[in-house]
Parts: structure tokens; C-alpha cells; sequence
């Protein structure tokens, strides 16, 4: 999968705060999974 340099800061950013919260370290597919899950939700919550 190719992203652009600026898609790669912010993941990496996202991924950061993240771990920030919990301490927890995490690769880029679970930082896209926890992006995907919050999303989902919110998906839910609006119906």
C-alpha cells in the first residue's frame, strides 16, 4: 500500500497521541483499526 508523505505525519501523529493516552505502543495497522472502530461508532451513533 503506498500513502503519501503527509497521509505517513499524521498517521504517525495519530499513532503517537494514541499511545500517549494508554502507553500503550502500536503499529500502523492498529492505529488504522482504532481509526476505523472510532469511526464505525460514530457511524452507529448518528443512526
Amino acid at each position: 500500500m503506498k500513502i503519501s508523505n503527509e497521509t505517513h505525519r499524521e498517521l504517525t501523529k495519530v499513532s503517537a497521541q494514541i499511545t500517549a493516552q494508554d502507553g500503550e505502543r502500536r503499529t500502523f495497522d492498529e492505529t488504522i483499526m482504532e481509526i476505523i472502530d472510532v469511526y464505525r461508532q460514530r457511524e452507529k451513533a448518528s443512526s
